[in-house]
Order: structure tokens, then sequence, then C-alpha cells
């Protein structure tokens, strides 16, 4: 098949049509669009491979831009009620660095969901390092958000051999209440819609600053059309009717003690969920850890600013373990707009 011609100013498909037919040029559009957007160089956009991984019971589903020169592999882990396609951005910024992975997790994106509805953080750390070991990427680094940078740390804590760098996303073992309710609360909220456009200002009713056609071609891979005409997200609702899925805080900052790899954390400056005193905790109970935060950026760093997030990434990586097509730009000051930490 050949490529389809770039339209560099086209708009996502909205209504996204669930049709097979014509799915290959509206992803092409989205990342054109995406890459617009972000300030990405519009001839540096490909489209990812995708796969499937039998681990245990359920099949896991990834995404992955490869690069032929790179030495580093890079695996994404998103946050909860998300999918591996929140990472769009990010990974072809860093494309050219890295060879970078995405795993939609258990209850998310195009993977299984659990027929006994086990969805604990342990359950997805031990997803994750049977993930790298049959895809064998390790020594990897690990970039989690959320739900995603919690189930990491517990992988680099149990399985130091296979893990070169972690990488935290707005999220810490002490996460502030409030904040983390909010989403949960979203989350919860609704699951079914009578239309696209109703979906879409449910978003950003919630997330007001997003930009809205950005937001909506984002929305496409993690909602799915049912069978009476209505759509719902694509992941696995009682994932989140749980309580107690993760271990308590104290047991995660023994995790954290315990990593022997670099650690980098990335805070939203438009986020309360990891406090200035959680982060400070984290750099002094830690072997070797950097706080940066990204302005103008909320909880979903990677949509808010991927370009400053993968220049993070980019220099840490290249600081911490070498092996990147790139040059380093010495500590935080490598992203616009971001500030210095610990």
């Amino acid at each position: 098949m050949n490529d389809p011609q770039i339209i560099g100013g086209s708009q996502p498909s909205w209504p996204p049509p669930f049709q097979q037919a014509g799915a290959f040029r509206r992803e092409w559009e989205h990342l054109q669009r995406l890459a617009l957007v972000t300030g990405l160089d519009h001839q540096r956009v490909i489209m990812p491979s995708r796969g499937y991984v039998s681990v245990g019971d359920l099949n896991l589903h990834y995404v992955e831009w490869l690069s032929p020169q790179a030495a580093v592999n890079v695996l994404f882990l998103h946050g909860g009620a998300l999918q591996a396609r929140t990472w769009d951005a990010a990974c072809m910024f860093l494309r050219d660095s890295f060879r970078c992975t995405a795993l939609d997790l258990r209850g998310h994106g195009e993977s299984d969901w659990s027929p006994s509805r086990d969805y604990t953080l342990t359950h997805h750390a031990e997803d994750i390092a049977r993930f790298i070991a049959a895809r064998r990427l390790g020594p990897v680094v690990l970039v989690g958000h959320s739900l995603g940078g919690l189930a990491a740390l517990l992988v680099a804590s149990a399985h130091p051999e296979a893990i070169a760098g972690l990488v935290l996303v707005d999220i810490a073992p002490t996460m502030n209440k409030q904040a983390t309710g909010r989403v949960r609360d979203f989350i919860r909220s609704r699951q079914g819609f009578n239309s696209a456009d109703e979906l879409l200002e449910h978003v950003l009713r919630f997330a007001p600053r997003r930009r809205k056609d950005l937001l909506a071609g984002s929305l496409v891979h993690n909602i799915q059309e049912l069978p009476d005409g209505t759509l719902a997200w694509k992941y696995d609702p009682s994932h989140f009717a749980a309580e107690g899925i993760r271990p308590a805080d104290e047991e995660l900052w023994a995790c954290v003690a315990a990593i022997s790899c670099p650690i980098l954390l990335v805070r939203g400056e438009r986020s309360r969920v990891v406090a200035a005193e959680t982060a400070e905790r984290l750099v002094s109970q830690a072997r070797d850890a950097r706080v940066c935060t990204v302005e103008r950026a909320g909880h979903t760093v990677q949509g808010d600013a991927p370009r400053d997030l993968a220049d993070l990434i980019r220099d840490f990586v290249t600081d911490k373990i070498g092996g990147t097509a790139g040059s380093p730009r010495p500590g935080c000051a490598a992203a616009r707009g971001a500030a210095a930490g610990a």
C-alpha cells in the first residue's frame, strides 16, 4: 500500500466512523494533525507497528516505533482509563533516539479484559515483567504515567536486572487524595454516550484546558461502538469499581528505596497529584533520582506537553544510560518551560 499524501492541517475524523474502511487514512491524518499541533516535523511521522503477546491467559496489545540505529528500549505504560496511544506524540518525538514500545495494560485498549477481574497493581506488574521477557526488551527504560508508573515501581524493584531506568510521570507512592479522587470520580461518572460529541463535551467539562481538536483525535483510540449504536470507553469499568487494588503507600516507598536504577520524576505544574514534599521525599529515599516540573501541563503530561516530556526523557536516558542518537542537554532545562527540582 502506498502511503497517503501528507495532509498537515487536516482535522481528525470526528465523529469517528467505526467501520474498518478508511481506518488507515484516518489514523494517518490523526498522526499528521498531532504533529502539526505539537510542533513535530511532519516528515518524521510514521505509522507504528502493532502486535499481541500472550501473558498467562490474556493477550496484551502493543504498538511500537522502531529505530534501527537506537540501542535503548523504552517501554511506555499508560495511566488508568487510558491506553497505549496516549503516548503517540511523545513516541514520535523519541523514535529517532530509542526503540519505543507502548503497552495496553490488561483491561484497557485492545488488550484482553480479565475474566476474573484481577486488576491489582501486582497483576499489572506481573504482566509487564512477562511482556518485557517475551519481547526481550531488557534492560529497558520504563516510562509510566499514573497507574502505569505505580506498576513500574513494582517491576523495577522486583526485576532490577531487566530495568535500566525509570521515569514516573506525575505519580509517586503518596498522592494528593483530593486530586486523585477527582480523577477517579470522573472515570466512574459515566460509561455510555449517545454520540461522539456528547462524549467529547463530557471530557472537556472535566479537562477544559485540553485542545478540542487534539482531544477528539486521541479519543478515537479509547472508545468503542456497542451493538445498540451507543459509545462506551474502551476499558473494563470493573477495574475502577474495586478498592484496595494497590499496596499501601509505605510498601511503595519501600520499593523506591530498593530500586537500583536511576529515577526521573516528571510533575505537571497544573497537577496537584504529587506534592512538592512528596517529590523531595522521593529524591531523599531513592538511590539516584531527579525531579522536573513541566509548565502548563496537568496530570496527563504526555497529552499537554509531549515535546517537553520527550526532551526530558531523552536527556535523562542519555545522561544516565547512553545509547541514544540525540545530543544531551544539561538537566531539566532541556525541556522548554520545565523547572528543575532536586
